[in-house]
């Protein structure tokens, strides 16, 4: 059976309650506003920190979030001092959000491990094979790798996903993110999930209210996972912010 090897993590997904991962990108709004918004996290709805790491061709993500890769400060944002400081901001944990060719090939992700500037990796543009390699590699280190799903997949590749992950992200849609989609098209995914009932799974794509939060937790899903709308906030202003958290505290 899969295990869950960060602590942080297990601590947060075992604890019976339905959780919200909330993505941030580092260094965005600017290298120092970035933590403000860490302390507005740290007092309210959001329980994991999914944070990206900057790319210079985020080619996957929605226009919201593909502009913000473009307004950091890369050199600061990828800096290791930068993410250790992080590390010291919170204590929820940190799952770092990443394309392949950014954190993984250039081997970023080795240095990262062993400072433990986070607990879990999250890298949509790989493949099974390549995501079971890297959890072998980074199992010492107490951090996870998560696994992937989507609607589109064939019921054997779902299964092998299943068997082999402890953490899930389930995308509710095939395509970039932030795009609102029907939810008709995630139903079966998730219905073949619940036989794996080891298996913590949480939803993501579209979800950017209170009643999308709630309508995955009563689907069935462990948690939800949220970024574009918390980027628009973040765009607004800092109260926009924390208002949107503490409406989402109700679907805790």
């Amino acid at each position: 059976m899969p295990k869950i090897y960060s602590e942080r993590t297990k601590t947060v997904v075992s604890s019976g309650k339905k959780f919200i991962i909330g993505y941030f990108l580092a260094g965005y709004p600017d290298e120092e506003d970035f933590f403000n918004v860490l302390e507005i996290v740290e007092k309210n709805a959001v329980d994991i920190c999914e944070i990206g790491f900057p790319s210079k061709n985020p080619y996957a993500d929605g226009q919201v979030i593909a502009d913000i890769h473009a307004k950091v400060d890369f050199d600061t944002a990828i800096d290791i001092a930068y993410w250790k400081r992080i590390r010291e901001s919170t204590g929820k944990p940190i799952w770092v959000m990443a394309y392949y060719e950014d954190f993984v090939a250039t081997g970023i992700y080795r240095s990262f491990a062993e400072e433990g500037v986070f607990d879990a990796m999250v890298i949509p543009n790989t493949d099974f094979a390549t995501r079971r390699e890297l959890q072998k590699e980074m199992a010492p280190f107490g951090i996870d790798v998560v696994g992937f799903a989507s609607p589109a997949m064939a019921e054997n590749e779902l299964a092998k996903v299943l068997e082999s992950s402890s953490l899930v992200y389930e995308q509710l849609y095939v395509g970039q993110t932030g795009i609102a989609q029907s939810d008709e098209m995630y139903h079966p995914m998730l219905e073949y999930t619940k036989q794996y009932p080891q298996v913590i799974c949480f939803a993501g794509f579209g979800i950017n209210s209170y009643e999308k939060v709630n309508k995955v937790f009563q689907d069935g899903f462990h948690g939800a996972a949220i970024g574009t709308e918390l980027v628009k906030r973040i765009n607004i202003s800092m109260n926009s912010l924390e208002k949107f958290l503490r409406e989402l505290e109700r679907a805790h």
